[in-house]
């Protein structure tokens, strides 16, 4: 599987490779410490988020009441009889040329025509 490498010429190459990876990879302390610098700056913005977010949550509030109290009229039994005949305008695309056989159940009035074979 090797082609030819012994197991320490694979090591050796790994090294070279982890060499080179923390070479170029930037020091855990200062990452760290650039992330407290950015912390301390968004420190300064963050108290005004709540703040925004109580005010906005007040106007929506304040909005939809004063919404609902324009909008209540009154309801009379004229209106809502109305809204319990309403007919859809797509109402005719449901019907089936074969309505009245969905609609009926068969009756059958003997026992004894069930037990009639079919075939004389």
């Amino acid at each position: 599987m090797t082609k030819g490498l012994d197991e320490g010429k694979l090591r050796e190459l790994f090294q070279r490779i982890k060499r080179g990876d923390e070479r170029r990879t930037p020091l855990f302390s200062s990452t760290l410490g650039r992330a407290y610098e950015r912390e301390k700056v968004h420190r300064r913005i963050r108290p005004f988020v709540p703040i925004a977010a109580g005010a906005a949550t007040l106007i929506v509030v304040v909005g939809v009441l004063i919404l609902s109290k324009v909008s209540d009229s009154p309801t009379t039994p004229e209106s809502l009889a109305s809204i319990t005949r309403w007919k859809s305008p797509t109402e005719f695309l449901l019907r089936s040329s074969s309505e009245e056989l969905l609609k009926t159940v068969p009756q059958f009035t003997k026992a004894s025509t069930l037990n009639k074979p079919i075939i004389y």
